[in-house]
């Protein structure tokens, strides 16, 4: 088949892919798509999806680009694939993944929705979400129930099919079993009990719970939140205490000879000590001084670390690590920048795995993205991960940005990201249950365009980071409609005046 290209062309996912319209020689009008992978792991589902979407589903009635051609070579251990299909000229319902308007939607729109999912869903499938091993070796140990197939051990995968009433069925009569084991006294879930009610709440509308389910959503949210907090207690495990409190006389000490000589530092003090017979560590001398407000050596004055951050606000970056963890115990990470001066919040990325690689790719990517905005900041602050290397700091060292180091165990010296990192759990992490490493990068980027563009700061007198100035005070409240925009399926919510 031969054609001609025609268009710009278009990455794909993650830039794994090569899109381009075109037209054949009949004048039909085609996409090409293009992939290459190393040719021993030229398989898999971005290799063969399609493939196997056109088995399995043709063209769905016209809602699916039928597959005309594949061509497949190989070239210095490279395999390349180039998939033509049909070119589909219907119109978008939005141009934005956020539905902030109504839409004008067709009679036939819902119907022909509905008759393509049934399609999609009826072909069998060999493919699982949880691997058996795991079942057999997490289910016992944080619920206490033997483990059961991976097949039956999820409800929501006997449900997808099945309309909420068949759920609400299944709801009550595990209650009213629940219920007929406890008459004698009041009600008690046992973690089978809380396993079914968590499986089957997304099957349930919103609207439905209050009438349906026994508990609330902030119940299961608890429940899983108390999972997580038996998950990562290593309370059990401490076999020793720590070590005695510094006496009254060795801090009178120590205080006196920083007042005594000022230009003698921890590592000073602690040898002048170890002369006298009072063996203290550096890090108990430091600490010391801090709580009683002495500053470091050579120089025990001067502005201290909030005045600094506040002079040079506009010219400071500031980075940390987030964990989140998912619904199934798995815990993964993100990092995220924040700028002083504008609050403007940045999710550099998610992963199971942090490494140093990894976080250097990152930095390379906010460098990219911020572009001519680097010009203006100054600093970078960061705590001592290991994770931060020289290549990370060497990132911003090229664009003129110095890195300061906070000190050890001192979260409140990065007091804008551990504040944001906190309004980000406070605010959507801890009212919803996240399912994989994709989810928690969607909520997040979802939540970051939320914070910069709407969310107001008191520290830029109620105005977002984006935003230049308020809006001018509508004295008449009659006049305009308010319109409520729902972020998060309803965790935060948006208000604006309609134009």
């Amino acid at each position: 088949m031969r054609g001609r290209p025609g268009g710009e062309p278009f990455r794909g996912w993650d830039g794994r892919t090569l899109g381009r319209a075109g037209t054949t020689a009949t004048g039909q009008r085609v996409w090409l798509r293009m992939t290459s992978a190393p040719t021993d792991k030229a398989h898999g589902k971005l290799w063969e999806g399609a493939e196997t979407a056109q088995q399995a589903f043709a063209d769905l009635g016209g809602h699916r680009p039928a597959l005309l051609a594949i061509h497949d070579a190989t070239g210095d251990g490279t395999a390349y694939r180039a998939e033509l299909s049909d070119h589909l000229d219907q119109p978008v319902i939005s141009g934005d993944p956020i539905l902030r308007d109504r839409l004008e939607l067709p009679d036939g729109w819902w119907p022909a929705l509905e008759g393509a999912l049934e399609k999609v869903a009826a072909p069998t499938t060999d493919r699982v979400a949880v691997r058996q091993e795991y079942v057999d070796r997490a289910v016992p140990t944080f619920l206490g129930i033997p483990a059961p197939p991976v097949t039956q051990s999820v409800p929501v995968l006997l449900l997808r099919r099945q309309v909420a009433q068949d759920a609400e069925l299944l709801v009550l009569r595990h209650e009213n079993a629940v219920l007929r084991r406890q008459l004698a006294g009041p009600v008690r879930y046992e973690p089978a009990d809380r396993l079914w009610f968590a499986a089957l709440s997304s099957s349930i509308p919103r609207r439905r719970w209050a009438q349906v389910f026994p508990v609330t959503r902030g119940t299961v949210l608890a429940w899983h939140r108390r999972l997580v907090a038996c998950r990562w207690d290593y309370s059990k495990r401490r076999s020793r205490p720590g070590r005695p409190p510094t006496t009254k006389a060795i801090k009178e000490l120590v205080l006196r000879l920083a007042a005594e000589n000022p230009r003698r530092g921890c590592r000073r003090v602690q040898g002048e000590l170890a002369r006298l017979g009072h063996r203290v560590g550096a890090s108990t001398v430091w600490e010391i001084l801090t709580v009683a407000g002495v500053g470091p050596a050579p120089r025990r004055g001067g502005p201290t670390w909030r005045e600094f951050l506040t002079a040079q606000a506009d010219g400071v970056i500031a980075c940390d690590f987030l964990h989140i963890d998912l619904v199934d115990l798995r815990r993964v990470y993100a990092l995220v920048f924040i700028e002083h001066g504008t609050r403007r919040l940045h999710i550099a990325g998610v992963t199971a795995h942090p490494t140093a690689q990894w976080t250097v790719q990152q930095a390379r990517s906010l460098a990219v993205d911020l572009g001519l905005r680097l010009e203006s900041l100054r600093f970078l602050v960061r705590d001592r991960d290991r994770k931060y290397t020289e290549s990370f700091d060497a990132v911003f060292a090229s664009e003129g940005i110095e890195t300061l180091k906070t000190a050890p165990r001192a979260p409140r010296m990065n007091a804008h990201c551990e504040r944001v990192i906190g309004t980000l759990r406070r605010e959507a992490l801890d009212h919803l249950l996240i399912l994989n490493e994709a989810h928690a990068r969607r909520v997040l980027d979802v939540y970051a365009f939320h914070y910069n563009g709407h969310r107001p700061h008191q520290a830029r007198e109620q105005l977002p980071p984006l935003a230049q100035e308020n809006p001018a005070p509508s004295t008449d409240l009659t006049a305009h409609r308010l319109l409520r925009t729902r972020v998060l399926g309803g965790v935060i919510n948006e208000y604006r005046y309609a134009a």
